[in-house]
C-alpha cells in the first residue's frame, strides 16, 4: 500500500517475485510537498531498492528529503510517530 502525502492511500506493491523496489515506483510520485519518505519493505525486510532505485535514493537525500527503508512494522511505527505533512509512506504489505 501507498499512503500520499494528502492522505490518500493506494494500492501498491512490490514487484511479487524479486520483491525490488525500482524507481519507477515511487520516481513519479516525489512532489515539490515530499520531505520524507518512509519505505516499509516487508515484515523480514525481504524488499530492496533495485540499482535505479539506489541512486534516485541517493538524489533525493541530495535535495534534503529523508529516506527511511525499514521492515514493515518499523516502517509502520515510524508512519504514526511522523508529523504527516509532507510524508510519503509506502508498505511492503501481504494481502
Amino acid at each position: 500500500m501507498m499512503i500520499l502525502p494528502d492522505g490518500k492511500v493506494t494500492g501498491w506493491g512490490f514487484d511479487r517475485d524479486t520483491h525490488a523496489i525500482t524507481s519507477i515506483d515511487f520516481e513519479d510520485r516525489i512532489t515539490e510537498e515530499v520531505k520524507t519518505v518512509i519505505i516499509g519493505s516487508g515484515l523480514h525486510g525481504e524488499g530492496f531498492l533495485d540499482n535505479d532505485a539506489a541512486a534516485l535514493v541517493k538524489e533525493l537525500e541530495a535535495k534534503g528529503i529523508s529516506i527511511h527503508l525499514l521492515p514493515t512494522i518499523q516502517a509502520v511505527n515510524m508512519f504514526n510517530a511522523s508529523p504527516k505533512k509532507g510524508l510519503l509512506t509506502f508498505l511492503h504489505v501481504r494481502n
